[in-house]
């Protein structure tokens, strides 16, 4: 009896452990992909500023002098080599004629001393005549040929200096400012015009230092000509400097790459 009781209990438990639910299955949910996009965060701020070259170079002569032309203004655009100014050369010219008389006179010594020299080597070959005057004769020769090189080195200072009267553009570019007119005298380094050499564009704005103190490391940037605003490039903030006049203020340069719309030096920008 006892084991017809334990027989019918194992089968009730198989019997309830093959009626026991499965486990729920996961079902896949459906997602959708959203790219991140920036966004800006706050309010506009709007400045005005110009358009400038990314590199600027100042043209200047080497000497003092009185410049006596200057044939180019703002606007023009240079090419490699063009005249910018001109210095009177009247001092360089004398210093070059100087050096070229100078040459001519040490030149005809030098002549001088190499036949001498000749006719002292047949000479002493020949017994006639004495080992002094051989070596007085070598030394004349040597001491003529040492002013030579140096009367040659200084007709080629001469002839720098001479060029150094005429300025010249040493790359294609446009004349952003001038610095001198015609008739001043002018020193050594003064800068006659700027160019604007041909290549990038950079927004320039005047921000307070308040604003870029305090707003985003890396802000959006929309430049817009002046007139009319209807092209908008994009841009970045690649430097900052402090301003010269306002103590308060900081010159943004925004690298202002090829868009859309056409921009000119000099243009306003905002």
């Amino acid at each position: 009896m006892l084991k017809s009781r334990i027989v019918v209990a194992l089968i009730a438990t198989a019997v309830a452990s093959c009626d026991k639910p499965a486990p729920p299955t996961s079902q896949a949910r459906p997602v959708r992909a959203v790219a991140v996009e920036r966004h800006a965060d706050g309010e506009t701020v709007s400045l005005t500023g110009h358009i400038r070259a990314k590199d600027q170079a100042n043209l200047a002569f080497r000497l003092d002098g009185r410049m006596i032309a200057r044939p180019v203004n703002v606007g023009d655009v240079l090419t490699a080599g063009q005249v910018v100014a001109k210095l009177d050369p009247q001092i360089q010219q004398n210093g070059l004629n100087t050096a070229q008389a100078n040459l001519a006179s040490v030149e005809a010594v030098l002549t001088q001393a190499r036949l001498t020299f000749g006719r002292q080597q047949q000479l002493i070959k020949n017994g006639w005549t004495s080992v002094a005057n051989f070596d007085e004769a070598r030394q004349k020769l040597e001491t003529t040929q040492g002013q030579v090189d140096a009367a040659q080195a200084q007709l080629r200072t001469a002839q720098e200096q001479l060029g150094y009267t005429v300025l010249s553009a040493d790359a294609p570019g446009v004349v952003t400012t001038k610095g001198a007119e015609a008739g001043e005298v002018v020193h050594a380094g003064q800068m006659i015009v700027q160019v604007a050499r041909q290549g990038g564009r950079d927004a320039v704005f005047d921000a307070p230092e308040q604003l870029v103190r305090t707003g985003p490391r890396d802000p959006l940037v929309e430049i817009a000509r002046f007139q009319p605003l209807r092209d908008h490039d994009g841009g970045r903030i690649v430097s900052q400097d402090v301003h010269l006049s306002q103590r308060d203020s900081l010159a943004l340069r925004i690298d202002h790459p090829h868009g859309r719309a056409p921009i000119c030096l000099g243009q306003r920008a905002r």
